[in-house]
């Protein structure tokens, strides 16, 4: 039975790291290149409205669910260590914790803080957002590579996991 909870646990886990890596692999891959190639005024606006329309129950839900079920398989997994098992299960939630959530928290909301506070209009506004482009997407880089490492860390704890019951 605990096997089986760890398994479920692990596998929700998965599906969140990989929600949120396609998301954050989105941005940097063409969405931000594409609010790059409009002019300045139109690109801060798309963007504050992203930033507005993000914080939605769907998106939370996953993010910050992903965020719990994280401290959950750090607890699950170091309570009942297991191993190697334990080990990846262990760092692919402290990756996404450290890299996906606080990165998140301490580097791309305050820059959408400052975005959203910033008139398009305003003379300061192209330089605003020509820093944001730069800053706000490398931060996005990591918090993808991290998202992917966890979900393929987590991927391969759950078939060691799976692999001890036979």
């Amino acid at each position: 039975m605990t096997e089986a909870i760890h398994l479920v646990v692990l596998v929700a886990a998965i599906l969140g790291t990989g929600l949120v890596a396609g998301m954050f692999y989105a941005f940097s891959t063409f969405i931000m290149r594409g609010l790059s190639e409009l002019p300045a005024v139109e690109g801060m606006r798309a963007m504050q409205s992203i930033n507005v329309t993000v914080l939605n129950r769907w998106f939370m839900s996953v993010f910050m669910g992903t965020f719990g079920l994280c401290l959950a398989l750090i607890f699950i997994f170091s309570v009942d260590y297991r191993g190697i098992r334990s080990l990846l299960v262990i760092a692919g939630a402290v990756i996404y914790v450290i890299w996906c959530f606080l990165v998140t928290g301490t580097r791309n909301v305050p820059r959408n803080n400052l975005l959203s506070t910033t008139s398009a209009e305003s003379s300061q506004a192209n330089a605003v957002w020509q820093t944001y482009l730069t800053e706000w997407t490398y931060y996005n880089h990591i918090r993808t590579g991290a998202a992917l490492a966890s979900c393929l860390s987590f991927i391969c704890g759950a078939l060691l996991e799976a692999a001890a019951w036979t």
